[in-house]
């Protein structure tokens, strides 16, 4: 069987098997597309590990992060381990890689708690005395909201619907997480449930299930999530660029910063392993030194 064949075979038959999102399917496409381009056509069981290998430092020549080498090379192994169950090659040329690519930790980037604060009070400025006269400026609070007190990611936040949310004792949204796991975020907030309820009241009268409309009445994009994050920390007077997924690293921060456990954080943000959420662990000890060479009061004391 020829690669060319073999991927499209591969895409469609291992992932109807599994809740992939459409970003997981198009990142599987494109690592074997990059594969098939650097190897070259050929029969699926004459791809050498040795052209593995070459794969792999040409892509660490060009730069790529070591975290996109490691996922490209793990979707190759997925690729040639689907046709060994097919029984249609014997072994995988991954067996006898060694890859060393380098391991650099990125620390996620957050927003000071002041531009935080920022940037949730410029948004609550804009609340209108009447949601229907404005409904846009009305969604564009609630997204600021959810996105700092819940830590969801973009794509959660354009997946959720009317029904996702429960306002009974305050706010309960049901969440689909990455793998298909779901998890329930807690609103507190008094305002921010004041701001959900009216929003809600009245989205309740539009035919579409989706709680964040673009200006078409359709489901708000990721991409338009962002264009509005940023024109509206532009409008707070934030410097430097903000992303939504800033506003998830920030709202994680701030909960180690003020003493809640890491795997009560985990939850929060719905990492399969507390390894993904002790990236944060590093902000915060930054902020524990400082603190301590402040406040400590043996700190600095002349023997």
């Amino acid at each position: 069987m020829l690669l060319s064949d073999a991927i499209p075979q591969f895409l469609s038959g291992h992932l109807a098997t599994r809740e992939c999102s459409p970003k997981t399917r198009a990142a599987y496409a494109l690592d074997l597309a990059q594969m098939l381009a650097f190897v070259g056509e050929s029969d699926l069981g004459d791809v050498s590990s040795a052209r593995i290998e070459q794969w792999a430092a040409s892509l660490r020549a060009a730069d790529y992060a070591a975290a996109s080498i490691q996922r490209k090379l793990a979707t190759a192994r997925l690729f040639f381990g689907y046709w060994i169950r097919r029984q249609v090659i014997k072994s995988s040329p991954l067996w006898h890689v060694q890859v060393n690519v380098g391991r650099r930790i990125a620390l996620p980037k957050t927003l000071r708690s002041s531009d935080a604060s920022r940037l949730l009070r410029a948004a609550r400025s804009r609340w209108p005395s009447d949601v229907s006269q404005d409904p846009r400026a009305a969604r564009d609070v609630v997204l600021v909201e959810v996105l700092l007190l819940t830590g969801i990611r973009v794509g959660e936040s354009v997946q959720l619907d009317v029904s996702d949310v429960e306002l009974e004792d305050g706010a309960v949204i049901s969440i689909k997480g990455k793998g298909g796991r779901e998890r329930l975020a807690h609103i507190l907030d008094p305002t921010c449930l004041a701001h959900l309820r009216a929003y809600l009241q009245y989205r309740a009268q539009r035919p579409d299930d989706a709680v964040f409309l673009n200006s078409r009445g359709t489901r708000l994009t990721t991409q338009g999530v962002r264009l509005r994050l940023r024109k509206m920390a532009c409008a707070a007077g934030i410097a430097g660029r903000v992303t939504p997924h800033m506003l998830r690293h920030t709202a994680a921060t701030l909960l180690l910063r003020n003493g809640v456990d890491l795997r009560l954080v985990q939850e929060f943000l719905g990492h399969a392993s507390v390894a993904t959420t002790q990236r944060y662990t590093h902000i915060s000890k930054e902020h524990l030194v400082r603190a301590l060479r402040n406040a400590h009061p043996l700190s600095g004391l002349a023997l």
